[in-house]
């Protein structure tokens, strides 16, 4: 996947005021292993990316797309 992705992930997650503890906490992983996701260090399946951005209730082509800028205040 592109870095961007990555970064989106993070992006979006602060911008909806989730700490990483509390967002892995909602999506069933570790602190640690939702990290390595969000830094791009592991491969993920598909599913559990759509689980992320439906955790997140995010659009897929907001998370697919550009990088994002944060704070941000398009969406």
């Amino acid at each position: 996947m592109g870095t961007h992705i990555y970064h989106n992930l993070q992006a979006y997650r602060l911008s909806k005021g989730y700490s990483q503890e509390s967002f892995a906490a909602k999506i069933n992983l570790s602190v640690s292993q939702y990290g390595k996701i969000e830094r791009g260090e592991i491969d993920i399946k598909v599913s559990r990316l759509l689980q992320i951005i439906k955790a997140l209730n995010a659009k897929p082509e907001i998370i697919f797309g550009r990088a994002l800028s944060f704070p941000f205040s398009n969406f």
